[in-house]
């Protein structure tokens, strides 16, 4: 093989794995979705980058969190299970640019930004970049406000504070999101 090819083999595979792993950054994300990043600079959760793997999810997705997060977690779950109530994480940590893609398939399937920041923060703004957010849920594998009906956000309401656990996004809530009785937060 002569140099010329070796260099356009080397090119093809350095854009290939450079455009791979390119993630928009904040900045982009923000343009794109025609929002100022200046204007929440002040409220950005940063990615926590130290995080511990707390297993599979039922979806066979593997969830991370902050190590506190996670010690606290195992403990609530352990303690619930004394109860006879059974909950799992369906979602931890969550990067910028999973939040970006949540919120892009929203837009791609018809709803509005109005609509989804109801149910979801902008990029940069999710207490999930944390490491220190999870949603519950009990014997389902869907999000829905009927958790609150359940046993286990009867027990979660009762005993997630022992844990360092609260729900972030109660019943008439002021932060514009909401009532989410599955998303609780852990504060270190």
């Amino acid at each position: 093989m002569n140099q010329k090819k070796v260099y356009i083999i080397l090119l093809f595979l350095v854009i290939n794995i450079t455009s791979a792993h390119h993630t928009p950054n904040l900045n982009t994300i923000y343009k794109e979705l025609n929002f100022s990043l200046e204007e929440v600079q002040d409220s950005i959760v940063i990615e926590a980058e130290q995080l511990v793997s707390i297993g599979e999810n039922v979806l066979g997705k593997e969830i991370f969190l902050s190590k506190e997060c996670a010690e606290s977690w195992r403990k609530m779950k352990h303690d619930a299970m004394q109860d006879s109530i059974t909950i799992s994480v369906l979602s931890g940590f969550r990067s910028y640019n999973k939040q970006y893609s949540i919120i892009k398939n929203k837009i791609n399937r018809g709803m509005n930004l109005k609509q989804i920041l109801q149910e979801n923060k902008l990029p940069g703004l999710s207490h999930h970049h944390s490491g220190n957010a999870i949603d519950i849920i009990s014997n389902s594998y869907k999000l829905s406000v009927d958790f609150e009906k359940t046993q286990a956000y009867l027990w979660l309401t009762q005993n997630a504070h022992k844990y360092g656990f609260y729900l972030q996004y109660p019943k008439n809530n002021k932060s514009g999101i909401m009532f989410e009785p599955w998303h609780w937060y852990f504060k270190e």
